[in-house]
């Protein structure tokens, strides 16, 4: 896979490539985002050179459980150890994605994140070609 620019026109610039690609470094701006589509791995590019990006995976009010990957899934899948009442989930793919959680099936569009209260839960399956982030949270 080429190095594509996700977000044309967008004020951070966004890039996406698989894992095995070279992070470019010209025409790139600094606070630029590089997503692996095959690991969901994040980097940030500080005007001469790629930084891993952390993730956050705690928010004001909530309590992160479990983040994962698509690296994490067994058969689409993902078991979280523990009942989740609510679920983050990112679409870094460059192609729609589906999820299920309780019977319920959700579509997301590239870039597009899902941050909703659930009915308890512990497996959601996951149908995408490209990097997924997702975590379940229990609120506080």
């Amino acid at each position: 896979m080429a190095v594509v620019q996700v977000n044309t026109g967008a004020a951070t610039q966004e890039l996406m490539g698989l894992s095995t690609d070279a992070k470019p470094t010209t025409n790139v701006k600094a606070g630029a985002i590089f997503t692996e589509s095959d690991g969901g791995k994040q980097f940030k590019f500080s005007g001469t050179a790629w930084f891993p990006l952390v993730i956050q995976t705690s928010i004001t009010g909530s309590l992160a459980n479990e983040p994962f990957t698509q690296a994490d899934l067994v058969d689409g899948v993902f078991t979280f150890s523990e009942t989740q009442n609510s679920l983050y989930l990112h679409n870094k793919g460059l192609a729609d994605m589906t999820f299920t959680v309780n019977s319920e099936t959700f579509t997301l569009e590239p870039s597009q994140y899902f941050d909703e209260r659930l009915l308890p839960f512990t497996v959601i399956a996951i149908a995408s070609t490209g990097a997924v982030a997702c975590y379940g949270y229990g609120r506080v």
